[in-house]
């Protein structure tokens, strides 16, 4: 109810006697308890002020939650989702006046999820009556009037002065239970089973919003409506999965679960590839497994009805071994399949002979008569699912300018080492379970390829370890004891660890603040670049900004390999500096 609604109710003369006589109620009631417990209104009323004024000082305070929201979360809130916080939580209150749920339940409202610019309304945990972990998402809606549409799970409502699509709410909030199943650890390893549903408090059943077309999501995430019947609905299902408080356990377990594809989900996506039965007992495969992006030369149109293509920034013209089979791979794999799904990053195109590009698959998607359909992936988890550092990086890196010049390091643990030495030191001390190793860029030739006893990166007097080790191959960023050596780009692209230390060699310095990139630097041996003096007699233009690319991508991509933290040592003193400059240290105040 507005504030105008409720002012002309109090005007009403009937209304407003039932309304007087109900607060004359409480105040009696209010009196005579604190007679009866000996307790001075004045002195309490004096002392609740006083305890208010340091809890929440007016500096503070006083431009209302949507200061303290922001301070919280960092975001803006609209008046709009103010006005429907006070609308919705107002009848969350009263649903939750029932002496049938434990006054020790973990309670939180907005709460983000991680890594998404997600938050789900209202949450309640605790466990049930045979002492299960449980954890209840409530979508609040203070919608009163919606419209079908043929669409799955879309319906039609008033939101921003018109009438626009958007997902039914019964969906919406089982997709918040779907990310934390598939993306918090701590539901899978704690053993806690979400159960969501949905609360539209103003919405009278009109067999529309409830209607059997969205049953499918509804059966998924209960929605209960308008009404005292709908009430009690939603009361005893929030009884039944919370039959006794946790004292905030399982809220906090949720909070601080590690946020990444969780083992159900793992176990799901197994499952696909090899045919297993799923929990409803249904059969489904995806069919011939993994292959390279060189193994469809020779594949008949449309033989796969989808092909998944990741790394796709990094498909090549030709296939083989010495790049002189196929036409390209583009091409082949647009046509070997009805359905083409490509991962693509431009920011890791490495190479000079990768040719993966969003502009070469429409070109070649179209020259078929395909469809495109173009989405973003606005979360990741690389990094923590740090986007500032990701950012920053771009920033930096002089690959693009951001709004984040500095990199706050509380977020994203980040540190600049004087010795290469101390930094690979530094990421031994962090190789627990095998999840730290150092990198560099590909300045230094590979001597031990051919001589075992040879050294490979030799810096100064003191520091002299060899690349990678040639068995090892793709897989040496995760095989045992191969923080000992130095990994490059080419075996440690599209793995991650926990901690990345990470040696930037010759081939890019910074002078007076601007990142200077030197393709001669690099090894002769160096097949990401290789072709590249050839391409400077020809293009010269091109061929510099190729090259330029190809190394800032490459610091970047080694630079992302920590999934907590990177370590860097530069081998130029200016360039170190100039990293050193653009942290942001946290006030000791």
């Amino acid at each position: 109810m507005s504030d105008a609604d409720s002012l002309s109710v109090a005007k009403d003369p009937e209304i407003g006697l039932a309304v007087k006589d109900e607060l004359a109620d409480v105040l009696m009631y209010l009196v005579r308890l604190s007679s009866v417990l000996g307790i001075d209104l004045n002195e309490a009323v004096t002392l609740k002020l006083a305890s208010n004024g340091q809890k929440y000082p007016v500096d503070k305070a006083k431009s209302s939650s949507k200061k303290h929201f922001k301070e919280a979360t960092g975001k803006t809130v609209g008046r709009s989702e103010i006005r429907s916080w006070q609308g919705s939580l107002t009848y969350m209150a009263k649903v939750l006046r029932d002496e049938g749920l434990p006054s020790d339940a973990g309670l939180a409202i907005e709460l983000h999820i991680p890594q998404s610019s997600k938050r789900i309304d209202f949450l309640l945990t605790g466990r049930d009556e045979n002492q299960a972990k449980k954890a209840v998402l409530i979508e609040l809606k203070q919608w009163s009037k919606a419209s079908a549409t043929t669409k799955d799970a879309i319906v039609k409502t008033a939101l921003g002065g018109g009438l626009v699509e958007t997902i039914h709410p019964s969906y919406q909030v089982w997709s918040y239970a779907a990310l934390l199943e598939g993306f918090n650890e701590a539901v899978y390893d704690k053993s806690i089973e979400i159960r969501p549903c949905a609360y539209l408090h103003n919405y009278v059943s009109d067999g529309i919003i409830d209607s059997a077309h969205y049953e499918p999501h509804i059966s998924k995430a209960p929605l209960f409506l308008k009404g005292p019947e709908e009430l009690t609905k939603l009361r005893s299902f929030l009884k039944k999965h919370i039959a006794h408080g946790d004292n905030k356990e399982v809220l906090y377990e949720l909070s601080d679960g590690k946020i990444r594809p969780s083992k159900a989900l793992a176990e799901a996506l197994e499952g696909l590839m090899t045919g297993k039965p799923d929990a409803c007992g249904s059969k489904r495969s995806l069919g011939p497994g993994t292959k390279g992006s060189g193994a469809f030369i020779d594949t008949e149109p449309n033989t796969f009805d989808a092909l998944i293509v990741d790394e796709a920034h990094r498909l090549n013209e030709k296939s083989g071994l010495y790049g002189n089979l196929g036409e390209n791979q583009i091409k082949e794999l647009v046509e070997s399949a009805k359905c083409s799904i490509f991962f693509i990053d431009e920011d890791q195109r490495v190479t000079l002979s990768d040719i993966g590009s969003k502009q070469a698959i429409r070109a070649f998607a179209k020259a078929k008569g395909a469809v495109v359909e173009e989405y973003v992936l606005s979360s990741q988890f690389r990094c923590s699912g740090s986007d500032g550092y990701m950012a920053w990086l771009d920033d930096v890196l002089g690959i693009r300018s951001t709004a984040n010049p500095t990199l706050n390091i509380s977020e994203y643990e980040f540190k600049v080492f004087d010795s290469p030495q101390s930094l690979h030191n530094a990421i031994d001390e962090k190789n627990h379970g095998n999840k730290a190793r150092v990198v560099a860029g590909y300045c230094w030739p590979w001597l031990s390829k051919k001589d075992s006893k040879a050294t490979d990166i030799v810096i100064g007097n003191d520091y002299a370890r060899q690349w990678n080790l040639d068995q090892d191959g793709s897989l040496w960023i995760i095989a045992e004891n191969s923080i000992e050596q130095v990994g490059c780009i080419h075996t440690c692209q599209g793995l991650e660890v926990d901690y990345i230390g990470v040696i930037i060699g010759p081939d890019l310095v910074v002078r007076d603040g601007q990142v200077v990139t030197s393709p001669h630097e690099r090894d002769k041996n160096d097949k990401s670049i290789r072709g590249w003096k050839k391409l400077m007699k020809e293009q010269p233009a091109l061929a510099q900004q190729d090259t330029d690319l190809i190394i800032k991508n490459t610091y970047r991509t080694l630079m992302t390999r920590g999934m907590k933290g990177c370590y860097l040592y530069c081998t130029d003193q200016e360039t170190a500096q100039y990293f050193e400059s653009r942290l942001a240290r946290p006030s000791n105040g």
